[in-house]
């Protein structure tokens, strides 16, 4: 393997991720199969002319659905394998360059390919600044701690799995729209962040519309906001049908008649 780059291609409007045959041959031919995803990954995220990249760990580990250990051990084995070379910087996300042989110009496929083809453009995600990834990273922790304070939440406490399924959604929606940024704001201007129920019905409201949605941050807004509305309507009123069948013992009768007199 040589210095030289590779060949990485984003073709057809960014709908593929074009990568050069030989490279990820003369890759595989060594590298375990978890070492080849981590690597495409890699190329994922690269930008093509300066071949380089900059995903954290745990954005990785997510990819993969492997521990971060496992990350690292394969990133490890990649620089070995001289795939690729690992910029190290203290406190903050290491900077991956692709390294390997450059292939043929053709188009990943057996089969010929008709129809028009995109110039060679940026991957379908450009790379992050380190500050902007490291952020990233952190508004998505602060969203997921977001509903453990059970005590501010003008809403009985959401289970785990409907958290976990509305984060699901946010990572399917990103980077068309930042869910867990609008929660962070929500959150900040209400003092509480929206029922996770309630975003998931908003979400898929979003995925579904027939309409044109221009201003995603604007109408997804509003959207909540109705859907609020009406969650807090219904909690209303099941809490009073509780409240009718709920026996009211005598001494909060006496109690009330007390402070009455």
């Amino acid at each position: 393997m040589t210095d030289k780059p590779i060949e990485i291609r984003d073709l057809r409007d960014g709908k593929f991720l074009w990568i050069d045959k030989s490279a990820l041959k003369a890759i595989s031919e060594k590298a375990s199969p978890m070492e080849v995803a981590v690597y495409s990954w890699l190329c994922y995220y690269a930008n093509y002319k300066a071949q380089d990249c900059f995903p954290s760990v745990a954005t990785l580990a997510k990819h993969a659905g492997v521990s971060r250990r496992t990350i690292m051990r394969a990133l490890k084995r990649l620089e070995e394998l001289r795939a690729v070379s690992i910029e190290r910087t203290n406190g903050k996300v290491s900077v991956y360059k692709l390294l390997n042989v450059t292939g043929d110009s053709r188009v990943t496929g057996d089969m010929p390919v008709t129809g028009a083809v995109t110039p060679v453009s940026l991957v379908p995600v450009t790379p992050m600044s380190h500050e902007q990834e490291i952020i990233e990273q952190e508004i998505f922790k602060e969203t997921t701690r977001a509903w453990t304070n059970s005590r501010k939440l003008p809403y009985p406490t959401p289970s785990k799995q409907e958290i976990n399924h509305m984060i699901a959604l946010g990572k399917e929606l990103f980077p068309r729209f930042n869910l867990f940024q609008f929660i962070q704001a929500f959150k900040k201007e209400v003092g509480y962040p929206p029922h996770p129920q309630v975003v998931t019905r908003v979400v898929n409201q979003l995925t579904t519309t027939k309409v044109k949605v221009t201003n995603v941050w604007a109408w997804f807004s509003k959207a909540l906001a109705k859907e609020m509305e009406q969650f807090f309507a219904n909690q209303n009123i099941k809490q009073n049908e509780t409240d009718k069948h709920t026996p009211t013992k005598i001494g909060n009768i006496l109690s009330t008649m007390t402070r009455s007199e």
